[in-house]
């Protein structure tokens, strides 16, 4: 077996080159339509439940919040309950884009499975899942020691 690595690094490239240049137009960088989406899609989540989400540590998360609200795509309120924690809420400019985020990932999906089966896609998209999951649980662990 050649070394796994090397072609999830390899995609992963791909994966940001592509969404670069496709979200560029929007005034998104590669990786902040995964924010819009989470954002829009659960109203009112906090920064640490989007941390949790998407597997990112909670600096990366700020930084990138930040961001998106100098760039009016979110807006963040203080939690009523408490004040330390902020709930994130889309504005019109990131609900209104949602549709064309969501139109050009399944392009792309497209793209990575056009000589794929049903069946091929279906069984990828658990293998992805259960491998993501270990490098998580994984990487964790040695955050840890």
């Amino acid at each position: 077996m050649e070394i796994l690595n090397k072609w999830i690094a390899t995609a992963a490239r791909y994966n940001q080159i592509y969404f670069s240049k496709c979200f560029e137009h929007l005034g998104l960088t590669g990786g902040q339509y995964l924010f819009i989406i989470n954002i829009c899609l659960d109203r009112g989540i906090t920064q640490d439940q989007l941390a949790d989400k998407l597997a990112m540590n909670k600096s990366t998360i700020a930084r990138v919040v930040a961001q998106l609200e100098e760039g009016g795509f979110l807006l963040r309120r203080s939690n009523e309950n408490d004040k330390r924690v902020y709930n994130l809420y889309p504005t019109e400019k990131a609900t209104a884009m949602l549709p064309q985020i969501v139109d050009i990932i399944q392009q792309w999906n497209d793209c990575l499975t056009e000589d794929f089966t049903q069946e091929e896609r279906d069984i990828f998209e658990v293998l992805m899942i259960k491998l993501t999951r270990n490098a998580i649980a994984h990487a964790r662990l040695l955050e840890g020691s």
